[in-house]
C-alpha cells in the first residue's frame, strides 16, 4: 500500500520542468543591487554612470533568465560595525533592507555572519503578487 503524504508528496512527484518553469518569470519584481566599485570584477565609470565587468554582466544575465527588474544602488563601503553597533556600507543596507542584494563579493566575518542577509529576498518573493 502507497502511504500518501499530502501536499507534500504532489510536491515530491511532480514534474521537474514545471519546477523551474514556475521559478523562471519573477514577473518584473524590482530588485535593488547594492554595489561598490572593484575592477576589474565591477567598475564604474565615473562620468557616464555606465556599470561593467563580469559580475555586473552576470546580473544582466541572471535579470534576463527570471524576468526581474534591477536598480544599482552606489554605496560608500563595503561595511563595517561603527561605533554605535550599526552596519554601514553594503552590509548595513543588507540589515536594513535598503537593498535586496549586492553586485559585489563580500568576505565572511563572524560579525557579518549575524545578519540575516537572505531574509530581503525570500520576503519580497513570497510577498510578490503573480498574476493567473
Amino acid at each position: 500500500m502507497k502511504r500518501q503524504l499530502g501536499k507534500l508528496d504532489a510536491v515530491l512527484h511532480q514534474d521537474a520542468s514545471s519546477f523551474w518553469s514556475r521559478r523562471g518569470n519573477l514577473h518584473a519584481m524590482e530588485w535593488k543591487l547594492g554595489y561598490l566599485p572593484f575592477p576589474p570584477m565591477l567598475s564604474v565609470d565615473e562620468d557616464s554612470g555606465d556599470v561593467s565587468g563580469f559580475l555586473h554582466e552576470l546580473w544582466k544575465t541572471l535579470r534576463k533568465e527570471v524576468n526581474v527588474t534591477i536598480s544599482l544602488v552606489r554605496a560608500k563601503s563595503f561595511g563595517k560595525l561603527n561605533e554605535l553597533g550599526h552596519w554601514e556600507g553594503l552590509v548595513g543596507m543588507l540589515e536594513n533592507k535598503t537593498l535586496d542584494v549586492t553586485l559585489n563579493t563580500m568576505k565572511f566575518s563572524y560579525e557579518r555572519c549575524s545578519i540575516d542577509m537572505k531574509a530581503t529576498y525570500s520576503k519580497s518573493v513570497h510577498t510578490q503578487k503573480t498574476s493567473s
